[in-house]
């Protein structure tokens, strides 16, 4: 079952971001690990 929801995962991801270039989809990667880093230093317990 995880195999499979992570397949899913990847295709739905591959089709959400089909329209950025590789160097649009760095950019979209840093900023969200930014973001998220905000968030675990907000709320320690978010980390997971």
């Amino acid at each position: 079952k995880w195999l499979e929801a992570m397949r899913l995962a990847s295709v739905f991801e591959e089709d959400l971001l089909q329209d950025l270039s590789p160097a649009e989809r760095g950019v979209l990667g840093e900023v969200l690990t930014r973001l998220l880093r905000r968030v675990e230093h907000a709320q320690p317990d978010a980390g997971g």
